[in-house]
Protein backbone atom coordinates (compact mmCIF):
# COMPACT_ATOMS: atom_id res chain seq x y z
CA UNK A 1 0.00 0.00 0.00
CA UNK A 2 1.34 3.16 -1.18
CA UNK A 3 1.98 5.71 2.00
CA UNK A 4 1.54 8.84 -0.22
CA UNK A 5 -1.73 10.22 -1.69
CA UNK A 6 -1.88 10.24 -5.50
CA UNK A 7 -0.87 13.20 -7.01
CA UNK A 8 -3.21 15.16 -8.18
CA UNK A 9 -2.83 17.17 -11.93
CA UNK A 10 -2.55 21.02 -11.29
CA UNK A 11 -4.71 21.96 -13.90
CA UNK A 12 -7.18 19.76 -11.25
CA UNK A 13 -6.75 21.56 -8.40
CA UNK A 14 -6.62 24.74 -9.47
CA UNK A 15 -10.26 24.03 -11.27
CA UNK A 16 -11.65 22.95 -8.26
CA UNK A 17 -10.14 25.74 -6.59
CA UNK A 18 -11.27 28.40 -9.03
CA UNK A 19 -15.11 26.80 -8.72
CA UNK A 20 -15.28 27.00 -5.51
CA UNK A 21 -14.53 30.78 -5.79
CA UNK A 22 -17.98 33.33 -5.95
CA UNK A 23 -15.60 35.58 -7.54
CA UNK A 24 -12.74 33.65 -9.71
CA UNK A 25 -11.48 36.37 -11.65
CA UNK A 26 -11.16 38.75 -8.33
CA UNK A 27 -9.61 35.64 -6.48
CA UNK A 28 -7.24 34.86 -9.32
CA UNK A 29 -6.05 38.67 -9.34
CA UNK A 30 -5.48 38.45 -5.50
CA UNK A 31 -3.64 35.45 -5.35
CA UNK A 32 -1.48 36.20 -8.31
CA UNK A 33 -1.27 39.96 -9.00
CA UNK A 34 -0.07 41.11 -12.44
CA UNK A 35 -0.37 37.63 -13.74
CA UNK A 36 -0.85 37.94 -17.65
CA UNK A 37 -1.46 35.07 -20.59
CA UNK A 38 1.55 33.91 -23.08
CA UNK A 39 0.17 35.78 -25.76
CA UNK A 40 0.25 39.12 -23.82
CA UNK A 41 3.69 37.98 -22.60
CA UNK A 42 5.11 37.26 -26.08
CA UNK A 43 4.19 40.42 -27.18
CA UNK A 44 6.09 42.85 -24.47
CA UNK A 45 8.87 40.47 -25.08
CA UNK A 46 9.26 41.17 -28.32
CA UNK A 47 8.55 44.63 -28.21
CA UNK A 48 11.49 45.29 -26.05
CA UNK A 49 13.59 43.20 -28.21
CA UNK A 50 12.55 44.43 -31.17
CA UNK A 51 13.30 47.76 -29.59
CA UNK A 52 17.20 46.69 -28.95
CA UNK A 53 17.87 45.30 -31.85
CA UNK A 54 16.88 41.17 -31.79
CA UNK A 55 16.04 39.83 -34.56
CA UNK A 56 15.98 36.17 -36.06
CA UNK A 57 19.03 36.03 -37.67
CA UNK A 58 20.74 37.50 -34.49
CA UNK A 59 19.22 35.72 -32.01
CA UNK A 60 18.72 32.16 -30.40
CA UNK A 61 16.26 31.21 -28.50
CA UNK A 62 16.13 28.65 -25.30
CA UNK A 63 12.97 28.09 -23.30
CA UNK A 64 13.53 26.96 -19.29
CA UNK A 65 9.61 27.46 -18.33
CA UNK A 66 7.52 24.72 -15.77
CA UNK A 67 6.42 21.99 -17.46
CA UNK A 68 3.04 22.35 -15.45
CA UNK A 69 -0.29 22.80 -16.55
CA UNK A 70 -0.27 26.50 -16.08
CA UNK A 71 2.19 27.49 -18.34
CA UNK A 72 1.51 24.71 -20.87
CA UNK A 73 -2.33 24.15 -21.02
CA UNK A 74 -3.69 26.02 -23.90
CA UNK A 75 -1.25 25.90 -27.48
CA UNK A 76 -3.23 29.18 -28.09
CA UNK A 77 -1.27 30.65 -25.13
CA UNK A 78 1.70 28.15 -24.71
CA UNK A 79 4.94 30.10 -24.18
CA UNK A 80 7.01 28.28 -25.54
CA UNK A 81 5.22 28.02 -28.57
CA UNK A 82 4.64 30.94 -28.87
CA UNK A 83 8.62 32.26 -28.27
Amino acid sequence: MNQFAPMIPLAEVIDLWVSTQKKPKKAFNKFFPGAAKGKKVEQMVFTELDKMGFTNDNTLYADCSCPDEINHNDPLEDITSLF
